[in-house]
């Protein structure tokens, strides 16, 4: 099924979420701001806004926030470090156009895989 999708549909399809009010599948970079009428912090300017379905207006956030598949750039940095000081040839590739290529290449499908496996959930009451 995967190999008749072209690779775009596949990336995009990462960014369709099902809203949890209206249950109906929304892009996620389609979501609108509505302001946030709350009392400010001391360390803030103005208050986040809230994140609206553009269908049905309901307030959602993402789950991405508490994904695990965000360490792993972290563990692939700390990987490479030890392996640079364990082995001084690997130094020498990690820090070539090469190596920031293979680098990269490992990283970008395990943030992809953080933003697919993400849901769109109610927002919770609170300040």
């Amino acid at each position: 099924m995967l190999a008749l999708m072209s690779i775009h549909t596949v990336f995009m399809s990462a960014f369709v979420k099902q809203c949890p009010h209206c249950k109906k599948p929304i892009d996620t970079r389609s979501l609108r701001k509505v302001a946030r009428v709350t009392s400010l912090r001391w360390y803030q300017f103005t208050p986040p806004p809230h994140s609206a379905c553009p269908l049905c207006g309901g307030y959602v956030t993402s789950t991405i926030n508490n994904s695990p598949w965000l360490f792993t750039p972290f563990l692939v940095l700390i990987g490479s470090l030890f392996l640079e000081l364990h082995w001084p040839a690997f130094a020498v590739f990690a820090k070539g156009l090469l190596g920031g290529l293979a680098m990269f290449a490992l990283v970008c499908p395990m943030l992809w895989v953080a933003i697919k496996k993400s849901k769109l959930v109610c927002e919770p009451l609170g300040p």
